[in-house]
């Protein structure tokens, strides 16, 4: 779950760019004219596939998200032993070292650090193509930018697999080269950001954050019963969850095929008319692409991202509000390592909170589905006061369920702190629905999310080694509350977070759409 150019994201108290004779507000109101009957078609239509595009999708993801911990973690244990005590390694292809003698903290540290910066280096790819692809999704369609992020995620799924596959010729760090794969299509931010741009396309305003509640609940469903079954798969045998997530995973190609294309570029009958005149360069621009190097490139095109949000303090505060939450989520990667740490547990039996947890947030996502629903019903402003009333009760409960994960030491402790964290993920689709209501123009709502996904990205970049230096820096203290260090500092900046919140705006705003 997510900056633009000016076109892009006009500022909710910005006036509407200049382009042709008539302004954008009596254009766009030509293009509703002209296109009302067909987004009625597609509204109904297009938001089940984007559902059943997230259920596939997430469900194969689910059914390995544990196994991925144990496979890097055998990977890492395999080396250590290799050197150190070779006997202990199992017969080849699969040679298996025992979970319990993978525990040792310099496994860990090295497996933390493994992972931290695999994540920091997936997150390149996305945080220099999310705009172009957010510009081009806006230009060509979401489709084809679909497919190529999908076919990135694939192509990065595989790697991994064919290096721990071929261990015996194969180094492990070159794990670490399969985020290359995620340029093509710009990976998992850049599918979630076309996701959000299809549902904002088709849906009328009142039932988008709706929409956006409802669709995490179907993901959420598929982490229920996935989840689980791949913790189970996984104490059979470490490749048994691959052998099943595979072919799910793949379902997704003939959903994308299957969505109709919603690109604002087809619904504006005078695309022109939206754009300032300055930024019809960016066309030229692009033609000199050819000419420039990439690097400066991306830097005009973030330059004009961040001029485009500057012109609105509101969506400013939203996109402090989007890092600093999506950085201080960044401990949970470090989960199940914790818990399997400080309560002895398998890496399989870990996995069992995880649909623990999507239980408990399908629960608070379909309550807050009505909710919002029902607020909706009774004008935009209620509903944008639900949305940011979410967003600062997510944030308490997130400081508090952080904290008792942190300080917790039993078992009871550690699954009273994930639900109440749990809690507080409403978070993210609330988000969603204040940045949506506080954009003027939905014309080029694919670079809007795009913007949304670069400031989670840039978060993620900064987060995934800041924490593993914590979760290294616990391990080697040697006690169970340093070992927590992640969780406390986490919910140190989640109060933060909370603090800031109550300067977004609550009350109605003027929307163009």
């Amino acid at each position: 779950m997510d900056s633009e150019t000016s076109p892009l994201l006009p500022g909710s108290g910005s006036p509407p760019p200049p382009g042709s004779p008539r302004t954008t507000h009596d254009h766009d109101h030509d293009a509703q004219r002209c296109t009302g009957s067909q987004d009625a078609k597609l509204y109904p239509y297009t938001v089940i596939l984007v559902g059943l595009f997230s259920l596939v999708a997430d469900m194969g993801g689910s059914m390995v998200d544990t196994p991925d911990v144990r496979m890097l973690e055998m990977a890492v244990c395999r080396d250590y032993y290799r050197s150190h005590n070779a006997t202990v390694i199992g017969p080849p292809p699969q040679s298996y070292v025992p979970e319990k003698l993978c525990k040792v903290p310099q496994i860990q540290n090295n497996l933390a650090y493994l992972r931290a910066i695999r994540s920091l280096l997936m997150t390149i790819p996305g945080l220099l193509l999310t705009l172009p692809y957010g510009r081009l999704a806006d230009r060509i369609g979401r489709k084809p930018v679909m497919l190529l992020g999908m076919t990135g995620q694939v192509l990065n799924y595989f790697w991994v697999l064919f290096i721990c596959y071929f261990h015996e010729i194969l180094p492990t760090r070159a794990v670490l080269i399969s985020p290359m794969f995620l340029a093509i299509g710009g990976g998992v931010r850049v599918l979630s950001a076309m996701v959000n741009a299809l549902v904002v396309d088709v849906c009328p305003p009142e039932m988008r954050t709706t929409v956006f509640y409802l669709i995490g609940a179907v993901v959420l469903l598929t982490d229920v019963v996935a989840a689980p079954i791949g913790s189970w798969l996984l104490s059979k045998d470490l490749w048994l969850p691959y052998w099943f997530s595979t072919p799910i995973i793949l379902m997704g190609y003939p959903i994308i095929l299957l969505m109709p294309e919603t690109a604002s570029a087809i619904k504006n009958p005078h695309p022109s008319s939206l754009t300032h005149d300055e930024n019809s360069g960016s066309d030229s621009s692009d033609q000199a692409t050819t000419s420039a190097s990439l690097v400066t490139n991306i830097r005009t095109r973030v330059k004009e991202s961040l001029g485009a949000f500057a012109i609105s303090k509101e969506i400013t505060l939203c996109l402090v509000v989007i890092f600093l939450n999506s950085f201080s989520s960044s401990s949970g990667n470090f989960f199940i390592q914790y818990v399997s740490n400080l309560l002895d547990w398998p890496i399989a039996r870990t996995g069992y909170l995880l649909s623990i947890k999507a239980a408990v947030l399908l629960g608070l996502l379909l309550v807050l589905a009505t909710l919002t629903r029902f607020a909706n019903l009774q004008g935009s402003s209620r509903g944008l006061n639900v949305d940011v009333w979410v967003t600062r009760t997510s944030l308490m409960l997130l400081v508090l369920g952080n904290l008792v994960l942190g300080l917790g030491k039993n078992t009871a402790a550690v699954i009273i702190g994930a639900v109440v964290t749990t809690g507080g993920n409403g978070i993210v689709q609330a988000m969603q629905g204040i940045v949506a209501s506080l954009a003027r123009s939905s014309s080029v709502t694919g670079q809007l999310y795009a913007g949304v996904a670069l400031a989670e990205l840039t978060a993620a970049l900064i987060g995934g080694l800041a924490f593993a230096g914590l979760f290294n820096l616990g391990m080697n203290s040697g006690s169970e509350t340093g070992l927590g260090l992640p969780f406390i500092v986490s919910a140190m900046l989640f109060l933060i977070t909370f603090g800031i919140s109550f300067f977004i705006p609550a009350g109605p705003r003027a929307r163009t759409t």
